[in-house]
């Protein structure tokens, strides 16, 4: 009796061949240490042996997973291309961002894991400084842009958790900043592909702050606007693969008041003229443009006489200060996911007048490094 043959369809055919050439194309192809798309550091091949393999020692098996994820060939390609389908099948978000309106891409709300932990953190700290205190929580995009996200897609309800959050302060000012940013919500003041403010944006919270904090905030028509790039992709940009969304662009805003930035990292100290880096606006993140992106511990100073303020703070703090820098003879900043050593006894060592706490909504509800405020 004569065998029938397997007829094998062609698309089966098609669909080994891309297969076999997808695996030789990520064998011969050169790992990568970063993605310029995606704005981050990828995962690098974890060590080989049989222990590690047979035994999964340390999570080997995951580890190789997320690296041959994030070495797969043409990596940006796939991404975009998922993004895309995403949006033509109707759904409203990619990579933990939302699709909104007008292609504005906007984080989703964080979860809310460390809001009584920094608050308890920040009153204690406060007990201790021996001198003001006071917390200004600016609000993520995705409070003040509501209008812009998708049908039923959840708002994190921001206002509330400043009002729980300040309610629960003691012996702290708090300074309410979304007010002035929904009463501008209809303007430029967050970017479409990033999560931080824009500088008008960062403006607007600085005359809360100056209400807040006491002294007359400079006009908006008193300062030089300078537009300095039309090319800024953001975080929110690389996260969600949304290609598609044309780049924001980076506004600086110059007042008369020269002074210096000082930035202390690894035991060395750079002092510039200036509160931006301009050379950071050829690199891939472009927000750096503002003090140089995140570091331990930096130092604005002028001349002439003023009080010396204590900024700790966030990366949505970094194109704030700049607006601060007319009012006070120095600021500190301390970012405390870097610095470790007593707050306490820097305000006296360094004859602090004042401490403000300058956070996102978002960092405050999440960033556990709080607790080193505290010795």
């Amino acid at each position: 009796m004569e065998k029938k043959k397997v007829q094998i369809p062609l698309t089966v055919w098609a669909f080994l061949g891309v297969i076999a050439i997808l695996t030789v194309a990520n064998l011969f192809s050169p790992d990568r240490a970063f993605s310029a798309a995606e704005n981050r550091v990828l995962d690098q091949k974890p060590p080989f042996s049989l222990r590690a393999l047979l035994l999964d020692e340390p999570g080997w098996t995951l580890q190789f997973e997320e690296y041959f994820t994030d070495q797969f060939v043409h990596r940006d390609v796939w991404v975009g291309m998922k993004a895309s389908a995403e949006r033509a099948a109707g759904k409203k978000e990619n990579g933990g961002v939302y699709l909104a309106k007008k292609d504005y891409l906007i984080e989703k709300p964080a979860a809310i894991t460390a809001v009584d932990a920094n608050v308890k953190s920040v009153n204690r700290f406060a007990l201790e400084a021996g001198v003001p205190v006071y917390v200004a929580l600016l609000p993520n995009s995705i409070c003040i842009y509501d209008d812009l996200l998708p049908r039923y897609a959840a708002d994190g309800a921001q206002e509330q958790v400043i009002a729980d959050a300040y309610a629960a302060l003691a012996n702290v000012t708090p300074i309410e900043l979304a007010p002035v940013m929904r009463a501008h919500s209809g303007e430029y003041i967050y970017y479409r592909t990033d999560h931080h403010p824009t500088s008008l944006g960062a403006y607007y919270a600085y005359t809360a702050l100056a209400q807040g904090l006491g002294f007359a905030p400079n006009a908006l028509d008193s300062y030089t606007r300078e537009r300095v790039s039309e090319s800024f992709c953001g975080t929110t940009r690389a996260r969600s693969g949304a290609w598609w969304v044309q780049p924001d662009t980076i506004e600086l805003f110059s007042h008369d008041d020269a002074c210096t930035l000082t930035t202390f990292e690894e035991g060395a100290a750079t002092t510039q003229d200036g509160v931006y880096v301009r050379e950071n606006l050829a690199k891939q993140d472009q927000y750096t443009v503002f003090l140089g992106g995140n570091h331990p511990r930096q130092i604005i100073e002028r001349e002439g006489t003023g009080k010396k303020l204590l900024l700790i703070k966030d990366s949505f703090a970094h194109c704030v200060a700049p607006f601060l820098t007319a009012h006070y003879k120095e600021i500190h900043l301390l970012d405390m996911r870097y610095y470790r050593d007593p707050v306490q006894d820097y305000v006296r060592k360094n004859g602090i007048d004042e401490v403000l706490i300058l956070y996102s909504v978002n960092n405050f509800e999440t960033d556990r490094n709080m607790v080193f405020l505290n010795r």
